[in-house]
């Protein structure tokens, strides 16, 4: 795809710089959506010249930016998108981590059970993955014992 003449403002290539940082990948993913806010990433880019790695790291960046927006990303569009991701679990997880991490960003309500339905295949690692994210307080309840370090949960005082 080659972008418009008439587009203001700088134009960005589709393909993002070679081995560029996650910071990087954010601010390049920023110029393409300012760019084009509403279509989809594989119109965006040149997936075909993209390692998995690459392209599952803009993947995630653009599903969080696009929440953030106000959008209804969710991961199942990306792999839509780009097949290839679907067949490393690493790679479904990582997008799945990154909608969850950015639907508790922006204190969506959305419950393990809603993960596990789109993706059942996942459901024990989806069940770590919501752990995981989770912070202590909700993880580790008063009086339970957090098996990784063998520590009762507690309440500071407020």
């Amino acid at each position: 795809m080659s972008e418009s003449s008439s587009t203001p403002g700088p134009v960005f290539s589709i393909v993002p710089p070679q081995n560029a940082s996650i910071d990087e990948l954010i601010r390049w993913m920023e110029g393409k959506r300012a760019q084009r806010p509403s279509l989809p990433l594989v119109d965006l880019i040149d997936a075909d010249s993209l390692t998995s790695v690459t392209l599952v790291e803009l993947a995630a960046v653009d599903l969080i930016g696009q929440r953030r927006r106000g959008h209804d990303a969710l991961a199942e569009y990306y792999l839509k998108q780009f097949p290839r991701l679907s067949e490393s679990e690493s790679h479904v997880l990582d997008l799945i981590d990154a909608e969850l991490c950015v639907r508790r960003e922006l204190k969506e309500s959305f419950e393990e059970n809603q993960m596990v339905d789109r993706f059942p295949a996942l459901a024990e690692a989806i069940g770590q993955l919501f752990h995981l994210d989770m912070p202590p307080a909700e993880s580790f309840p008063i009086g339970s014992v957090d098996a990784r370090t063998g520590t009762l949960g507690f309440q500071s005082d407020p």
